[in-house]
């Protein structure tokens, strides 16, 4: 049963996420010195761009290793003003927050230069229950998807998994980073 399967997915995937813990950047960089020729996602849940975002530029500025992707929730930004908030040796592209809310809303992902990359809007979605936003990157030995998905705190859960659940159906089986 396909519902069964991603529900035990979901299941797999909370079990992994309770099993976070935050890292000292110093930590973080001694993972990137071994892993140097390895594709590196860093997620953060920013709580505004606006007012966070100098902590985060100086946070990875005085890091020795950059991250080949960035991505980031709750920006609560819309993406025409995401020239605003830019990061040396990075595109990046910005999925707008929830019209008409201020605050717990909207996604980024700031991609390194040398990654030729094109938005995949079959995957991004924008709903008071789920935010995703999805990059493909081409100039790999294989294309690579990359995403984030947010769950917004206001949205309703079960709604939330039922999103998920068809959003996991339609992405890649491979070479997927989420």
């Amino acid at each position: 049963n396909d519902n069964m399967e991603a529900y035990s997915e979901l299941n797999h995937v909370d079990q992994l996420l309770q099993n976070c813990l935050p890292h000292k950047i110093s930590n973080i960089d001694s993972l990137l010195d071994k892993y140097k020729k390895t594709l590196s996602v860093f997620y953060n849940n920013i709580d505004g761009v606006t007012s966070n975002f100098d902590n985060l530029s100086a946070e990875l500025s005085s890091m020795r290793n950059t991250f080949s992707i960035i991505t980031l929730a709750e920006t609560n930004l819309d993406a025409e003003n995401k020239d605003l908030f830019r990061l040396n040796g990075y595109q990046s592209i910005y999925q707008s927050k929830i019209i008409g809310k201020r605050k717990g809303s909207g996604l980024a992902i700031y991609i390194k230069d040398e990654f030729i990359h094109k938005s995949n809007e079959r995957f991004n979605q924008c709903s008071k229950n789920l935010e995703s936003l999805f990059i493909t990157i081409s100039n790999t030995a294989e294309p690579i998807t990359i995403g984030v998905i947010y769950r917004p705190p206001s949205g309703n859960k079960d709604e939330f998994i039922s999103e998920l659940e068809n959003l996991i159906r339609i992405l890649p089986n491979s070479n997927l980073i989420v």
